[in-house]
Parts: structure tokens; C-alpha cells; sequence
């Protein structure tokens, strides 16, 4: 059985380690400086998918970051929840 592409790449970034995401969001052209704020705060994959607006801000002062981080969150795909 062949897991959808989509499911894979969130199965992925959800087992992020902190060390693995911030390396995630420097290759999707997250800035240093955020991605710093990522390392510092231990945020891994798991966490990531699931920040709130209010957390984002924290995490990236500038708007143009968080426009950034929130187009990353958004274009990964969400696991469907399959406990039903």
C-alpha cells in the first residue's frame, strides 16, 4: 500500500528533530535570525505544523518572517486524522 506523497512529507516534518527543522526552514528560505529563534526555543517538527499565530509572532518579530513561516506551515499537508 502506497502512502499519498502529501501524507509522507507531513509524516516527515512532524518527526522533525529541532536541529533537523531548522535545517528544513533554512532550505525553504527562512532567515538565519529565525531560524536561530527555532534552535533556542528546542521547536521541533511536531510543534512547528501546530503554532499559533500569537507564537509565530514571537518567534519572528518581522512581518515579512512570519509571512514566510506561515506560508511553510500552510503548504505542508495535514495527516488526516485516520482514528475514527
Amino acid at each position: 500500500m502506497n502512502i499519498p506523497v502529501a501524507q509522507q512529507i507531513c509524516k516527515m516534518v512532524e518527526s522533525f528533530s529541532s536541529v533537523e527543522l531548522a535545517s528544513f526552514l533554512e532550505d525553504n528560505g527562512v532567515s538565519e535570525e529565525v531560524v536561530e529563534a527555532f534552535l533556542e526555543n528546542d521547536i521541533e517538527g511536531n510543534q512547528f505544523l501546530s503554532l499559533s499565530e500569537l507564537e509565530v509572532k514571537e518567534l519572528a518579530p518581522k512581518i515579512g518572517h512570519r509571512v514566510k513561516l506561515r506560508q511553510i506551515i500552510v503548504s505542508t499537508p495535514v495527516r488526516p486524522n485516520t482514528s475514527q
